[in-house]
């Protein structure tokens, strides 16, 4: 089973799916059910992967409530990912009902009040949720809902407290906080620091996710030519996603290849029509 999470983390499709259907015939537990889910969600067959969740849902038998709440927060996640914002908030509020009040799940509770336009309400729970985590990858989400309503100092101080986290952690644990730091580079960062990041993120787990953030982070230096190559590494992973079609989709137009630009966004649009 491990061998199987760690072949499709390291954008290898077709080893994982021969692992995982080893450990799926050999183990009769929910663990490879959900890892099953995750190989469909990852290589873009959602309503499989939807389906998966479910089925590992109705075999879980644990008396605590930790994993029946992260089977919601998945399936809402999932919904997240095909713009479906009611049904993702109902999994986020089934999780809420089973394990109150736990920060994780007011950070997603949040993102959908975001989404759906009450950003009083997301920046109000984001607060809350920082002052419980000291969470770097939610205060840059509080940035970005000051910018949204002009307040740059406040932006600049919530982006100035996580960068001092960031480096710290990175320098404890480069590999694990790479990812997290890397979207917030991107995002707020130089593009020297968010290459650098998304080429050691890379290197550590050659994804589909991974390899569309180095496209980003190439488009950023200006190399349009970089970009389409890590793009079409991501396709060739056979990871699937909005963000993956988006990301070969700016790579092209980069390059001027209009044509396959506008069926990747498509493509995009197919996965999650709100993207």
């Amino acid at each position: 089973l491990r061998r199987g999470l760690v072949a499709l983390q390291s954008g290898r499709v077709e080893d994982a799916a021969i692992l995982l259907d080893d450990a799926e015939a050999l183990h009769g537990d929910p663990g490879p059910v959900l890892a099953q889910a995750l190989l469909a969600w990852r290589t873009g067959d959602l309503e499989l992967a939807d389906a998966r969740f479910e089925e590992a849902g109705e075999s879980l038998h644990a008396t605590s409530a930790e994993p029946h709440a992260w089977l919601h927060l998945q399936r809402g996640l999932l919904d997240l990912d095909r713009g479906r914002l009611d049904d993702a908030l109902a999994h986020y509020q089934a999780a809420d009902a089973t394990l109150d009040g736990h920060w994780l799940i007011d950070e997603h509770v949040a993102e959908i009040q975001w989404r759906q336009g009450d950003t009083a309400a997301a920046e109000a729970t984001l607060v809350d949720v920082v002052e419980r985590t000291g969470g770097p990858e939610y205060m840059g989400m509080l940035a970005e809902l000051a910018l949204s309503r002009g307040a740059e100092a406040e932006a600049a101080a919530w982006v100035a407290e996580a960068d001092a986290i960031y480096a710290e952690q990175l320098a404890m644990y480069p590999e694990a906080a790479a990812g997290h730091a890397l979207d917030h580079a991107l995002r707020f960062g130089t593009p020297d620091a968010a290459l650098a990041l998304a080429e050691a993120n890379a290197a550590t787990r050659p994804n589909g996710g991974a390899l569309a953030s180095l496209a980003e982070a190439r488009l950023g230096m200006g190399d349009a030519s970089g970009a389409v190559e890590a793009a079409e590494a991501a396709l060739a992973s056979g990871w699937r996603s909005a963000d993956i079609w988006l990301a070969v989709a700016e790579s092209y137009a980069a390059v001027g290849r209009t044509g396959d630009a506008e069926q990747a966004r498509a493509a995009a649009l197919a996965f999650d029509p709100t993207c």
